[in-house]
């Protein structure tokens, strides 16, 4: 049951300025930050999170929806560099 809820929260939107700001992974400042310079996009809310590691090599992708109404899938590996952004084509993403 604890990994479910663990789930749960983990894909749960998450809103700009929410009481959950304060559990957030840091690097989701940092894809806010990115959005922002790479796709001129200011973040409404982020529909889901996910960090994950493959032996030493830490993931982390996101689905972002922008205050235009546009959505990106990001997606980053390691610590360093930039996200990489997706546009989803799908209405029903």
């Amino acid at each position: 049951m604890k990994c479910f809820a663990a789930i749960l929260v983990a894909t749960v939107a998450v809103a700009p300025g929410s009481a959950s700001a304060a559990t957030d992974p840091p690097w989701l400042e940092l894809l806010g930050e990115h959005a922002r310079l790479i796709k001129q996009c200011d973040i409404d809310y982020i529909v889901r999170f996910h960090e994950s590691e493959l032996g030493a090599r830490k993931f982390y992708e996101a689905r972002i929806k922008c205050a235009d109404g546009r959505m990106f899938d990001a997606t980053r590996a390691g610590p360093a560099g930039f996200f990489e952004f997706k546009a989803c084509e799908v209405k029903v993403c």
